[in-house]
């Protein structure tokens, strides 16, 4: 196993060799010259974020926690991140391409590229899709028309709800790139914008998502709403289709107990990824009453009408991302943790216990 892993290892360090006498060394900043990149300011809310324009650049990603927007060798701060476990930003000087360099092969693009990336939750959250992704469309229009956009870079088209997420905004998926794929992108013009809420401290930012993206979302997607579809006013989302719950990392010991006492009280349980992206919107348009375990399709509480009740069970009250939410989309929020502090993790991942009773007064 040691000489597997040391043989591993000796690879790695080969190819990042290799392809740094392909492509170069990456070692530092840009330093902004004008006639290779453009930065127009976009003010939203009394919020400063930023495009930039990066002419005859590089992008290139590990598809997970860095992306690099590179200009002759030189890493672009500003569009380029390096995610860490840190309630601070991390500098770029750590970006992955300063220390190893863009080992794949490039892929190069003709006309101009729009990047929607934004980390490896993007690529399988639907949260994330929305929040960090899917939003930062609102920057690309307030300087372009689509049709002047020839190629999109995207997290990722694995799941139907990324691809109808797109479609419903008028993007051909044909001209959609997967980051999974291209990896390593050249073009004439690559588009590239801030994050559309994260700006000092991730961990605290989350919990405070600027109020026009909640209205971008409901104005961009309103057109798929019809109100002559019935839906259940009363719904339970059922997580059993999350990858957390398939890894036991995320779910409710008493789950079926809930499940029955909900459906005497007439409510209808959902798995969302079976609904296409059009059915949930309506479904959380139409409904009255939302319970569900602490989640990602809590991000269609954006659709709801006001006054909706949302009960989110849970295993602690240290993440308030969806209470927050609740509260800006003017929706009346409860919640109930788990009595099983046993086993009761600092996040919301864990196996919980919800009480009955308490739940049914609530609802």
């Amino acid at each position: 196993m040691i000489i597997k892993r040391l043989i591993g290892k000796f690879y790695k360090i080969l190819i990042y060799f290799i392809f740094k006498i392909v492509y170069g060394e990456i070692n530092k900043k840009f330093n902004k010259k004008k006639n290779l990149i453009k930065i127009t300011k976009i003010s939203l809310e009394k919020k400063i974020y930023f495009l930039y324009q990066i002419f005859k650049g590089r992008v290139y990603t590990t598809s997970v926690h860095d992306c690099a927007y590179i200009i002759n060798n030189e890493i672009v701060e500003g569009p380029s991140y390096q995610y860490r476990f840190s309630d601070k930003p991390v500098n770029v000087i750590n970006n992955f391409v300063i220390t190893n360099g863009t080992p794949r092969f490039l892929h190069k693009i003709e006309g101009s590229i729009f990047s929607i990336l934004s980390g490896g939750a993007s690529k399988n959250n639907y949260w994330h899709w929305l929040f960090d992704s899917i939003v930062k469309f609102a920057f690309l229009e307030k300087k372009f028309e689509l049709k002047e956009i020839k190629n999109f870079l995207v997290p990722s088209l694995k799941y139907k709800y990324q691809k109808e997420t797109l479609e419903h905004l008028g993007i051909d998926l044909s001209i959609c790139l997967d980051s999974q794929i291209y990896k390593h992108i050249s073009a004439d013009r690559i588009i590239a914008t801030t994050h559309p809420y994260m700006f000092k401290n991730p961990t605290k930012d989350i919990l405070d998502i600027p109020p026009w993206i909640i209205f971008w979302l409901r104005t961009k997607y309103k057109h798929l709403i019809c109100k002559k579809i019935k839906f259940p006013r009363k719904i339970y989302i059922d997580r059993s289709d999350s990858i957390n719950s398939a890894y036991g990392q995320r779910i409710i010991k008493n789950e079926e107990e809930i499940k029955n006492l909900l459906k005497k009280k007439g409510f209808y349980n959902f798995r969302l990824s079976d609904l296409s992206f059009k059915d949930q919107v309506n479904l959380f348009y139409n409904c009255s009453v939302i319970i569900g375990l602490h989640g990602a399709g809590f991000a269609n509480l954006v659709f709801c009408k006001s006054g909706v009740k949302i009960v989110e069970l849970r295993n602690n009250k240290k993440t308030a991302i969806f209470e927050n939410l609740s509260k800006k989309c003017n929706l009346n929020y409860l919640s109930l943790e788990s009595i099983n502090k046993k086993i009761n993790y600092t996040s919301q991942q864990g196996i919980i216990l919800i009480d009955i009773n308490k739940l049914n007064k609530l609802i």
